[in-house]
């Protein structure tokens, strides 16, 4: 008989997924980049975090030093009034991130910590930074390999930047989220430089502007301050949206009885800040960047498509199984010949749906309304040379019209009969909504 197990210790025999010599092979490289990423990402959106605010600044500041316990405050300050502490229908917003250090990093992971809530550490295999320090949440510790991506996950959920002062790789990572901003690559992120006289002496702005190498109004790109608490109302005056619990609503939203209304008025903050990140993505300048804006509605309303077939709803919302959109996109994706994003996100309602039926109004509330403005956007596309038949299919009206549809969803959500809690629900799932196409928006087109 012959000898079946012989080629077993052949190196070409291994499962390749277990084959650690093959992982680590030049070959393999483009592989190693994509798991870094999915590895952080699927354990960031495991525990809701939405957004961030990082903190960058040098690891050599020891404790008890005035920027180490600046930074300290600082972070403790932002996650006890930004939304870190406090979940919003499970999710957390403006978490304190940084590159997972001592110095600087422990000082912000360390405030946060100390606050209670979570706090993210990017770590990286590089002197002084490749230990984590003690104070970042356990599950939210990560190793990178590549300094690139390391980069592209503290861009892509940051809100907002706070930069104490530092060395090379402080200013390495100052200049590229302002050059982000700058092109219009990222949506506008609030930065503040910590230590004016810091900033100062090292950078000649002004200089910049004298030489025609930047124009006077980048520097409204940051602010400079000396203290924590002017750290934090720099941030809130650039535009950061603090997410704090039991927010008190205006009196308008508490005296409106229309539920659409008070959608529409408690997310008024959320809708301003993502036309802002619209705008500043100029999503319609060519067909490679329109195209990562259809990749980013794609994914969207892949993770609403359930929606629009569940019988609960259907029986709720006359129409609504006909307002789906997802196939429509899918053939536009086919017409600009791209390939829907399918790695970057996972389906957010197939945990979400079938428990939560307030939750999925405040949802599809965010979807319906946002075709009320796709006339403008058709406009747009057909610069482009694209129109309601060829890549710009899910801007077009409904067969009946634009307006109809959306007043008799309106009509149907305004007519639910739900307590106070179950319309809190609603509120925090639009919230929840307008996060993530935001993140969706910002994440896709930062790479295109």
């Amino acid at each position: 008989m012959s000898d079946t197990t012989s080629q077993a210790p052949s190196a070409s025999y291994r499962l390749p997924a277990l084959d650690s010599e093959f992982l680590l092979s030049p070959a393999m490289r483009g592989a190693r980049f994509m798991i870094e990423y999915a590895k952080a990402e699927e354990t960031l959106r495991a525990h809701r975090i939405v957004s961030t605010i990082v903190v960058f600044g040098s690891p050599r500041v020891a404790p008890g030093e005035a920027r180490y316990e600046a930074a300290r405050a600082f972070a403790k300050l932002a996650s006890e009034q930004g939304g870190a502490l406090h979940a919003r229908g499970g999710y957390r917003h403006n978490v304190i991130a940084t590159g997972g250090g001592p110095g600087i990093m422990e000082a912000a992971n360390r405030g946060a910590s100390e606050s209670g809530a979570p706090t993210v550490g990017f770590n990286i295999t590089a002197p002084h930074e490749h230990v984590p320090n003690a104070y970042v949440t356990h599950e939210l510790t990560f190793l990178f390999h590549y300094f690139a991506m390391r980069k592209m996950h503290l861009a892509m959920r940051a809100k907002a930047l706070v930069v104490f002062p530092g060395g090379f790789g402080t200013l390495d990572e100052l200049f590229e989220l302002l050059t982000l901003q700058q092109t219009g690559k990222m949506p506008p992120c609030p930065v503040v430089l910590y230590d004016k006289a810091y900033w100062t002496k090292l950078i000649n702005f002004q200089h910049l502007i004298d030489e025609g190498y930047i124009a006077d109004k980048d520097m409204n790109l940051f602010r400079l301050v000396d203290t924590p608490q002017d750290a934090w109302d720099a941030l809130l005056a650039l535009g950061l949206q603090p997410h704090t619990p039991k927010q008190t609503l205006p009196d308008r939203v508490l005296t409106e009885t229309s539920r659409i209304k008070r959608l529409f008025a408690v997310t008024d903050d959320q809708h301003a800040q993502l036309d802002e990140s619209f705008k500043a993505l100029d999503a319609f300048a060519d067909r490679e960047r329109y195209g990562s804006f259809v990749q980013a509605q794609h994914l969207f309303y892949r993770d609403l498509d359930p929606l629009y077939s569940d019988e609960r709803l259907g029986e709720l919302i006359p129409g609504l199984a006909n307002s789906a959109r997802l196939h429509l996109l899918e053939r536009d994706l086919a017409d600009l010949g791209l390939a829907p994003a399918i790695a970057e996100e996972d389906r957010e309602f197939d945990r979400l749906v079938d428990a939560d039926l307030p939750t999925a109004i405040g949802w599809l509330y965010v979807a319906e309304g946002a075709k009320l403005g796709a006339a403008l956007l058709l406009r747009r596309a057909d610069e482009l040379g694209l129109s309601e038949a060829f890549g710009a299919r899910h801007l077009a009206a409904a067969p009946d019209g634009r307006s109809l549809p959306w007043k008799t969803f309106a009509g149907a959500v305004d007519a639910l009969s739900l307590s106070d809690d179950e319309d809190a629900r609603a509120i925090d799932g639009a919230r929840a909504a307008l996060a993530r196409f935001d993140r969706l928006l910002s994440m896709l087109m930062v790479q295109s």
